[in-house]
C-alpha cells in the first residue's frame, strides 16, 4: 500500500547546470510499507517496474515504475528490512 506522495523544491542559480545535475534522478517518489509487495501488485496490473526493488546505498529500500504516458516514478521504503 502506498503511504505517502513526497516531494521537494530545490533552489538554483544556474537552472541549466542543475538540469543537467538533476535530470537521472525521479522527481516524483511513492513511499510504501512494503515495497516488493506494491511492485508486484503493480506488476500484475500492467505497470512496468523499470528498475526492481533493491535496498538503497542510505538503507531503506527503491525502486522505479514507469507510468502510461513514460514518466518515471520512484518507490521507497524506510529501513532496510523486507
Amino acid at each position: 500500500m502506498i503511504t505517502e506522495v513526497a516531494f521537494t523544491t530545490v533552489n538554483v542559480a544556474d537552472q541549466q547546470r542543475a538540469k543537467a545535475f538533476y535530470a537521472p534522478f525521479t522527481p516524483y517518489v511513492l513511499n510504501t510499507d512494503d515495497l516488493v509487495e506494491t511492485c508486484k501488485e503493480l506488476e500484475a496490473k500492467g505497470v512496468e517496474v523499470v528498475e526492481q526493488p533493491a535496498v538503497a546505498e542510505w538503507g531503506g529500500w527503491w525502486a522505479r515504475i514507469k507510468d502510461s504516458e513514460g514518466n518515471v516514478i520512484g518507490m521507497s521504503q524506510e529501513g532496510s528490512d523486507e
